[in-house]
This record gives structure tokens, C-alpha cells and sequence, in this order.
């Protein structure tokens, strides 16, 4: 029985997991315990995760057979000085990290591409294995030296569209300038403008080399000609377009080639920080030779930390390729710590009961759920969300004021997974929908009926799919909202503040009621409400 610990850091999105026997037992990203987003982490290793995984569970990297490094830069582990130590570290490429994570939690047993691609991993920007036999084979590597790189082209557009006093960072807020896309519409000459600095080379790489210092300095001559480039949000939406559509062009015509190589595999498995984008993803999965698409649900560089041990596991013969059942895979809390905590607020509770619930959020009430393990990833899927209708339209403006954010897309939902084929259009690669990474196009007959979780620009929105089986806790109040407003759907968003990581503390939720973020609370059993609030009941 092997004790090994994956470990990614001294870059961006540090992140620890312990993997024992083949079985996941934790999974602590740093940017949760700090509560500093990711990019403010760089040259970071995650020591407060590792001392939360030594505190809660009791594993120490002393007792580890193996401490396996994503390669981001030279191992740091200046903490550990014994040799002992030292003999335990293995190190393994970044991008064969990305492509392990991705196929080896896929469950696919066929013939499966794998496809991995990011701003850079330590040498190179992406690479291309074949998956069978519950094996990796490496047929493509993307050198920086020989090819651009789609991850630095978004990435570095990233800051160039925030509007006036505002900032936006690379590896932070992508998903800004993904929503402002969904504003702006194509436009030639913008288009051929930024394509002199992406494009695909027909040899399964990007050029040109070194596109992001080209794409600096286009955005630079275009914002020094636009007198209004900051305050005019048409402007910056119609180029935002055409970022977005670069980047999908590009890709897409890559795959295609791709295909034409490897006709056979019909199955994608991807993993890296461009897959964070659910629009590409979208217009990979409507490919006509795609049959499913899974994206690894910790696309970015955090996801590294469980795909290095994963790597370990599977050369002890200990891991197989097997379903990522869910991400759940963080610290909880004990009932005796809930307790003591509840004493510190003066708060009403209840026994939680889906139904109530359900009447609840029917009535219009937010509601935050801080349950069991949280999640792997960037996505919040239930164990710290925020619930609310999604059937009305102004709930967008009503979220970011009490949330304190600025959002441009739309909020997304959860939605019964047995219901999705009545919501929208051509469904396919469910199971990954169920970690809310891809985007689906709704039925014109539900486009009204949930407003505050649909693009209106282009009818699309992006739900995490929730199965009785994989998430009992959701599922049960989702199917009760079900019985009371025949709508299987409910509008989820991460539980935290403007420009905060998703919350990790226990006395953080009962600070968001406090503060009137959200109107009740559910932590484990129990619904809580303040005092100035009607009873529940």
C-alpha cells in the first residue's frame, strides 16, 4: 500500500493531494486557505495546504513513500532538508501531469485523444497522446520554441479589456473577457489584425513564436488610437469577440487536423488553463467526429498536484482509468466544530429538509450551502454554492450587489440531470457537464423561463448536471424545487465575495448571513436563519 503526495507549485494555483492505495483521500488547492486568488501565488508552494492535510488527517510527508512534483520549475523543498526526504521526490513533466489527469479520471476505455494545452508548461505549450489500454502514448509535443501559444494569447489579451479603474489579471480573469465576447460580434479587419499574432501552421503547432509580445504591442497601438478605449464597452466587446473567436478558429482547426491523423478516436480527453474556456469546449464537443468530450474538472495548473500522484499510482499498478466520480475532495468539518461555531452567532435553525428549502428558494431567498468536503477546482458544485431561483431577470444585478462582484456572464445553474435533453439542445458528454465545464445551446421554449442563468446573446448557458447518485445533497432540492415550480432548474454560483477564492473557514459562512450575502444558510444538518428573517416554516 503506497502513501503518496502530489505536489504542484513555485508558479501559479499551488496545490497539495494525498493519494493512498490508489484511493483519493484529500485535495487542498492553497488559494483557499490564504484566500488570495491564484495569481498572487506565484513562487508559492503549498505549505499551509500540506500543514491543514498533516492537522485533519494526519498525513505527514515524512511517513509519504513518494512526493511527486509537477514540473513547474526546480523542486523547492528547502522546508524538507533530510536527505530521506529527498530520495522520496519524483518529478514528472507538466504536460504529461495535464494529460494523466485528464484521461486517467475519464473512464474511457476507448480509443481516446488526448489533448492538453496551456500558456506553458515548463519547456512546452501542449502536447498530444494517445489513450487505450489504460495507457498513455506521446505523439505530439507543441516546444516553445516551435510553437505560439493559445493559453498566452487569451491569457495577455486578459488585461487589455478591463474598463476604466479597473484590473484585470492573466491567470485570473479570463472568464472576464470570455463574457465580454458574448457582447461584441465579429468584425474582419479586427479579426485578421489579431490573427497576425495566432494562427495554425499546418504542422500541428502555432505561430508565430513568441505571440504575445506581437499581441502587446498590436493592443497597445489599437488602445493608444481609441481616444474612449476604456470607458466605450462596444469597442472593447467587439474585439473581445474576436479574441474569442481566434482562439476557437485556431483550436478547432488544429483538432480537425488531428482527427485526420488519428480517425479512429473519437473520444477527447483534455486538460491545461485554456480548457477553462466552456465555449471552446462547447465547440469541441459539437464537433460531427467528437462521441464525448471530457474536460479534467481542475483544467489549470492546480489540477497538476492529483495528476503527478495519479502518475505514481498507476506505474505501482495501483489506479486505473476510472470515472472521477466527483470532486468532493477537501477538508470538512466535524459535527463537535460545527457546534462550537454556531455558539459564537446569535442565529435561529432547523433541522435542514430539502422541501423547505425548496419553498424557500421558490420564495426568492438566497441560500448558501457550506456541506462536507469541498471542491476540487475551480467550480463551486455544491459544497459551498449559493443557491437562488434563475427565473428572474434582474436576479443577475440582485446577485452581484449583495455578492459585491461585477459580473459579465451570466450566472450558471444546476440542473436535473435527467431533465437536460427538456432544457437544451443536443446534449452530449454529460458526465463532464456534471463539473460545469461545458456550454449547451437551450431550447426556445426555456429561453424565457430561466433568464438569469441563459446568454441571452447567444441562447447558451453552462450547467453543472446533478445525479442522485453522485450528489445526494443537490439532487434532493433540486427535485423537490422540481415538484413545487416545474422548473428543474436553480441558479448555483461559488460562495464567496468579490475577488475572494471560494471560502474554506467555518466561521465564513455564518459571516455571509451575518452580513446579509445570503438570507439562509445550510451547513451539514441544519438551516439557519437571523432573527430579522421570517421563520423557515
Amino acid at each position: 500500500m503506497s502513501k503518496i503526495f502530489g505536489v504542484i507549485g513555485h508558479a501559479h494555483d499551488p496545490c497539495v493531494a494525498y493519494v493512498e492505495d490508489g484511493d483519493i483521500k484529500i485535495v487542498i488547492e492553497e488559494e483557499r486557505i490564504r484566500k488570495i486568488k491564484s495569481w498572487a501565488l506565484s513562487g508559492v508552494y503549498p505549505w499551509f495546504a500540506m500543514d491543514q492535510i498533516e492537522k485533519h488527517m494526519g498525513y505527514k510527508i515524512k511517513d509519504s513513500d513518494y512526493i511527486c512534483i509537477a514540473e513547474v520549475a526546480e523542486p523547492d523543498l528547502d522546508r524538507y532538508k533530510s536527505d530521506e526526504i529527498r530520495r522520496k521526490i519524483v518529478t514528472y513533466p507538466h504536460h504529461l501531469c495535464h494529460a494523466a489527469g485528464a484521461y486517467y479520471t475519464s473512464g474511457f476505455k476507448e480509443k481516446t485523444l488526448v489533448v492538453t494545452h496551456d500558456g506553458s508548461g515548463f519547456k512546452t505549450v501542449g502536447r498530444v497522446y494517445l489513450g487505450y489500454n489504460d495507457k498513455l502514448h506521446l505523439v505530439h509535443k507543441q516546444p516553445k520554441e516551435k510553437s505560439a501559444s493559445i493559453g498566452q494569447f487569451f491569457g495577455r489579451s486578459t488585461p487589455h479589456f478591463a474598463p476604466e479603474e479597473a484590473v484585470w489579471h492573466p491567470l485570473k480573469d479570463e472568464g472576464k473577457l470570455m463574457g465580454m465576447a458574448g457582447h461584441g460580434k465579429y468584425n474582419e479587419k479586427i479579426y485578421n489584425k489579431l490573427k497576425q499574432t495566432l494562427h495554425y501552421t499546418n504542422d500541428l503547432n502555432f505561430g508565430p513564436v513568441g505571440n504575445w509580445q506581437k499581441l502587446e504591442t498590436l493592443m497597445s497601438d489599437v488602445k493608444n488610437d481609441i481616444d474612449d478605449w476604456d470607458s466605450n464597452f462596444e469597442i472593447r466587446a467587439e474585439w473581445a469577440f474576436n479574441v474569442q473567436k481566434l482562439t476557437e478558429d485556431v483550436f478547432l482547426e488544429y483538432l480537425e487536423d488531428l482527427h485526420k491523423f488519428y480517425p479512429e478516436y473519437k473520444k477527447v480527453a483534455v486538460a491545461g488553463g485554456i480548457f477553462a474556456n466552456v465555449k471552446l469546449n462547447q465547440k469541441i464537443n459539437e464537433l460531427d467526429w467528437v462521441d464525448e468530450v471530457y474536460v479534467y474538472p481542475a483544467m489549470s495548473d492546480s489540477g497538476l498536484a492529483l495528476a503527478a500522484a495519479i502518475i505514481k499510482s498507476v506505474e505501482l499498478g495501483e489506479w486505473e482509468n476510472k470515472r472521477f466520480e466527483n470532486v468532493f475532495l477537501g477538508i470538512d468539518y466535524t459535527k463537535d466544530e460545527i457546534k462550537e461555531e454556531e455558539k459564537k452567532w446569535d442565529f435561529k435553525k432547523q433541522k435542514f429538509n430539502p422541501k423547505k428549502v425548496a419553498q424557500l428558494l421558490d420564495d426568492g431567498n438566497i441560500i448558501g450551502c457550506f456541506q462536507g468536503k469541498m471542491e476540487y477546482g475551480p467550480r463551486a458544485l455544491g459544497a459551498r454554492s449559493i443557491l437562488v431561483r434563475a427565473t428572474d431577470k434582474e436576479m443577475h444585478e440582485t446577485l452581484n450587489n449583495r455578492l459585491e462582484r461585477h459580473e459579465i456572464m451570466p450566472f450558471a445553474p444546476i440542473i436535473l440531470g435527467e431533465k437536460i435533453d427538456d432544457v437544451c439542445k443536443n446534449v452530449k458528454s454529460k458526465m463532464t457537464a456534471e463539473f460545469m465545464t461545458m456550454c449547451y445551446t437551450v431550447k426556445d421554449e426555456w429561453v424565457d423561463k430561466i433568464p438569469a442563468v441563459v446568454h441571452r446573446v447567444d441562447n447558451t448557458l453552462r450547467p453543472q448536471l446533478v445525479f442522485k447518485e453522485r450528489n445526494k445533497f443537490f439532487h434532493s432540492i433540486l427535485n423537490e424545487y422540481d415538484k413545487i415550480s416545474k422548473i428543474p432548474v436553480l441558479l448555483n454560483t461559488s460562495f464567496n465575495g468579490h475577488g475572494e477564492p471560494i471560502i474554506y473557514d467555518l466561521n465564513q459562512p455564518f459571516e455571509h448571513l451575518k452580513k446579509g450575502t445570503i438570507d439562509y444558510l445550510i451547513v451539514e444538518d441544519n438551516l439557519y436563519w437571523s432573527e430579522n428573517e421570517k421563520k423557515a416554516d
